[in-house]
């Protein structure tokens, strides 16, 4: 089986929520191309959608080290994307507690997004939690507040 079957098998294992089979995969396909970041990402994602947050960072920062990007802020910028739709695609689905455990991951790497803050709590009410629902939601306003407050002064 090549690459491309490969993956494709481990995306849909992914999206059938079995992840222990999709780490099988991804794996594999990263025996064969060590240098694709983007399997390190998926691989990564299942390991925390499998409740194992360490090994999820530890896949995580593997992918990203040593490699020679041109310029780190748009590496991770892209990583945060990734990271953005595969957490949007589960809140279409409405498996707002997967959404949720991305939405977290996003947060330990850039939480200046208000867009992610809000997406958060939005999982987090849909599962019934209103009192933390509303807590993210604050901080959206405030991450609002201070972005605006930036481009009307012009002291960004």
């Amino acid at each position: 089986m090549d690459i491309y079957q490969l993956k494709k098998k481990a995306d849909i294992c992914l999206q059938q929520d079995d992840f222990t089979t999709a780490i099988s995969i991804y794996e594999q396909c990263l025996d064969l191309t060590p240098d694709h970041i983007t399997l390190f990402w998926y691989l990564g994602l299942s390991w925390l959608l499998l409740v194992d947050a360490e090994k999820c960072h530890e896949v995580w920062l593997s992918g990203f080290a040593n490699r020679e990007f041109a310029d780190d802020n748009e590496a991770l910028s892209e990583f945060i994307d990734f990271l953005k739709k595969q957490s949007q695609e589960y809140l279409n689905i409405r498996k707002y507690a997967i959404a949720q455990k991305i939405y977290e991951a996003i947060l330990e790497w850039d939480d200046s997004q208000a867009e992610v803050y809000y997406n958060l709590g939005y999982a987090i009410a849909n599962q019934g939690d209103l009192e933390t629902d509303i807590s993210y939601w604050e901080t959206v306003v405030q991450i609002q507040h201070v972005n605006y407050v930036c481009i009307a002064t012009d002291r960004c």
